[in-house]
């Protein structure tokens, strides 16, 4: 979950020159670590399970309009350029 943080966080700055907002990191019951932006015009939650899942899961929502997405990421995959597009525009 560190990983994708950096790695995307560098991506965005590097190719956009903005700082994505911190998010809230929390760990789930089931050992899970979450990832989460909630900002004023979106929301983006990540999940990295517990187990030896070689797939991170993306819930991501614009407020207005209400344009909702799911989407899975291998763990350690190049970077997928759309959803860093995505966060670049919704999570500044």
């Amino acid at each position: 979950s560190i990983f994708f943080l950096i790695k995307y966080s560098k991506f965005i700055f590097d190719k956009y020159n903005q700082i994505l907002r911190k998010p809230h990191i929390d760990l789930t019951r089931d050992g899970s670590v979450s990832i989460l932006w909630d900002t004023a015009i979106s929301s983006f939650l990540i999940i990295f399970k517990r187990t030896e899942n070689e797939y991170a899961y993306f819930y991501g929502k614009e407020k207005l309009p209400n344009v909702p997405f799911k989407y899975a990421i291998k763990i350690g995959s190049e970077i997928d350029e759309i959803t860093a597009l995505w966060m670049q525009k919704n999570l500044i």
